[in-house]
């Protein structure tokens, strides 16, 4: 399904930089110029124009080099432009702990041989190339799209983060089975899981469909919030189906992921330690 010039830029902040760049070392000295001192970006977004397609495959190839790793690259060739989410210190903890969850529910689950863990691969799909925060596919199947992905940002740019989570889920004609979006709240100690998919019931690969826009829907949101020393969560669990990462039912003892009100909240105290809203002696280090 094609996406119009105007939604390739929606819902992105009125504040969101725009520059012209053309050589990988451009953006890469433009981006290191975008954060504060203490290592917070100074907006959300930045979109690069003329940006040409070989630019492209060094900054996809070579991320070490011009020092983009923990930027994720949104990328229209037809536009010859570039949109890079950029990473507060808040959502790369989010992340990096939300995986810890998974991977830890893993360890002794039979579908980790079944599960590649793929993080922020860029998947190629012309005129796009887009990484996400976090992805997942089966082992045994040799897609050009993830059946799960995971994308983090703040809560000012929760239409933005929906707009992504959308175009992971249709634009891979539901190949992409789950899209997970972590908002974080930079006023007030919250975080917010909501999960997107698209219904059972829409025939994937429906010919009569595809000139139509498919809809998705938000089947799950836990929300976490802090209320004096008391954190309340609502929604809990977050479960993920097997059979919709893995594409198969699971057999025997495999189990789904269900993140337990608890699991998620050890995730949110981080973040929020992160952000300096609680200490770091109010987080049970013993975890789950």
């Amino acid at each position: 399904m094609a996406f119009t010039e105007s939604e390739f830029f929606s819902h992105l902040p009125g504040d969101t930089p725009s520059r012209a760049a053309i050589r990988p070392h451009a953006i890469s000295n433009s981006l290191e110029k975008n954060f504060h001192p203490n290592g917070d970006p100074k907006s959300a977004y930045v979109i690069f124009t003329s940006v040409p397609p070989e630019t492209i495959q060094r900054l996809i190839h070579y991320p070490h080099q011009y020092i983009i790793l923990s930027k994720r690259l949104f990328y229209n060739e037809d536009l010859r432009t570039l949109i890079v989410k950029m990473p507060w210190r808040a959502h790369i903890t989010a992340i990096e702990e939300f995986k810890s969850l998974i991977h830890r529910n893993l360890f002794h689950n039979p579908a980790r041989h079944g599960l590649s863990m793929l993080g922020h691969t860029t998947y190629e799909i012309p005129p796009f190339a887009k990484e996400a925060d976090d992805s997942y596919a089966p082992r045994r199947v040799l897609e050009e799209w993830p059946t799960m992905v995971i994308e983090v940002g703040r809560s000012d740019c929760l239409d933005r983060l929906r707009f992504e989570a959308n175009w992971w889920l249709v634009r891979s004609d539901g190949v992409v089975r789950i899209a997970i979006i972590i908002v974080v709240n930079h006023d007030h100690p919250e975080i917010v899981f909501e999960m997107w998919q698209r219904p059972a019931s829409q025939p994937e690969h429906s010919h009569a469909l595809r000139s139509l826009t498919p809809q998705v829907t938000k089947t799950q949101e836990v929300r976490i919030s802090r209320c004096g020393n008391d954190t309340v969560t609502v929604g809990a669990p977050l479960t993920i189906r097997l059979e919709d990462v893995l594409l198969r039912a699971p057999p025997g003892d495999e189990r789904g992921f269900v993140f337990t009100a608890e699991k998620l909240e050890y995730v949110a105290h981080f973040v929020w330690e992160t952000q300096g809203f609680i200490p770091l002696s109010d987080i049970n280090l013993q975890g789950e």
